[in-house]
């Protein structure tokens, strides 16, 4: 079940501002794989041949396949200083590496520093029911821009490729081919010769920066053996010219059920008015489609916008895994009981959609999402936002509480 809470901010559009002059202020090298499994593949522990240190995240040491778990490293510098920054892996990845098909004897001609042996023969990957993979990078300094540098191979004569999507300040996606006949350089049977380089991200306002691998092609695999990420000074951050004219609040759930939820209601604690995608109807948690919601912003007043109900959709919450006790230090402006404690939900992989009508043309808007379900499975879903622009963002909703 999916807890779907939106804010929009709405702010006056003055266009991307570009990155000229650039410094490298710290490196950060990434080893994904196996945990030393013998024949399949080991971390990257000391100085590598270039000097460099690495950050390792990898399986539990079981064999082959592996299963590296949800965790979070904090992570050091290429000279081995700590450095405040943390990498999340947000989604379960499977592990595999040197027997099947991992990159040996990687050449610097082709791959540059990322030509490690210990850090390309040995990956994550996206098993064949899985069509994506959440990675967070959090901790990241908001006068900084980060460039991010990607290495994934797999032999196999089938290609493999996968959509490698950046979501910050901004955003940024390119593919990426691991897998295919004769692809690589002298005829190699899968990528071993190619990093794929993002443009400049800038963090968001929380300082976190989130990587989703998007599957090209249901039913395949897709890797990720390791990772180059540069921070870097003297860059100018996007829309700093944008103003917020005003915002508006979402409570997606029950309409009055002590057992199930509650509408937001009146003045919440921060002062703001809520808009309620609900039933209308204590005795139901079924909003049909077709429903129509005037808009009204955090002052209470009317936008003029219309938020339209596509699909039939169910609601819960209370009893059933809603977060009951948010704190504003996690959730910000967000942690209001009445909004966390129900929601709306998908399963056995349906779409849900939601259109937001009559906006103001000479504006952007900007997407704030929560989603949560006490749970101790890993329950995640992809929401994609369409407009003038198209966005995909990735929320997991496990909240395990003891």
């Amino acid at each position: 079940m999916m807890k779907k809470r939106t804010l929009l901010s709405l702010a006056l559009f003055a266009g991307i501002l570009g990155a000229e002059a650039q410094n490298v202020d710290r490196t950060f090298y990434i080893d994904y794989g196996q945990n030393n499994v013998a024949g399949q593949g080991y971390i990257t522990v000391g100085a590598d041949r270039n000097g460099h240190y690495w950050n390792n995240i990898f399986g539990k040491g079981q064999g082959q396949p592996d299963k590296a778990y949800p965790q979070t490293i904090s992570l050091v510098t290429s000279d081995n200083a700590a450095s405040g920054l943390q990498l999340q892996l947000s989604s379960r990845f499977s592990t595999n590496g040197y027997t099947n098909g991992g990159l040996q004897s990687p050449q610097p001609s082709l791959l540059g520093d990322l030509a490690i042996e210990s850090a390309t023969q040995d990956y994550i990957f996206l098993e064949g029911n899985q069509d994506y993979g959440v990675i967070h990078f959090k901790g990241l300094s908001l006068d900084k821009g980060y460039r991010f540098h990607f290495f994934g191979s797999r032999t196999a004569t089938d290609t493999r490729a996968a959509w490698f999507d950046l979501t910050g300040e901004n955003s940024w996606r390119e593919e990426m081919v691991m897998s295919g006949s004769a692809i690589g350089s002298g005829g190699y049977n899968g990528n071993n010769n190619k990093v794929l380089t993002s443009d400049i991200i800038f963090p968001d306002k929380n300082g976190n920066i989130d990587l989703t691998i998007i599957k090209k092609a249901s039913g395949i695999m897709a890797y990720l053996n390791c990772m180059k990420v540069e921070e870097l000074s003297d860059v100018e951050r996007p829309n700093q010219q944008l103003v917020m004219t005003q915002k508006m609040y979402f409570d997606f759930g029950e309409t009055s059920n002590n057992s199930r939820g509650h509408q937001t209601s009146g003045t919440d604690a921060n002062n703001n008015r809520w808009n309620n995608i609900s039933s209308g109807s204590a005795g139901s948690n079924a909003i049909n489609a077709g429903k129509v919601i005037s808009v009204r912003n955090s002052e209470g007043t009317s936008t003029g916008a219309r938020f339209y109900v596509v699909e039939k959709t169910y609601t819960n919450g209370i009893d059933a895994g809603g977060n009951n006790n948010p704190t504003a230090s996690d959730l910000g402006d967000l942690a209001i009981t009445t909004a966390t404690e129900d929601y709306v939900f998908t399963d056995n992989a349906d779409i849900r959609s939601f259109r937001l009508a009559k906006l103001n043309v000479d504006h952007c808007y900007r997407f704030y999402i929560y989603g949560s379900r006490n749970h101790t499975d890993n329950r995640a879903t992809q929401y994609t936002i369409k407009g003038q622009q198209t966005g995909r963002t990735n929320n997991v909703r496990l909240r395990h509480r003891r």
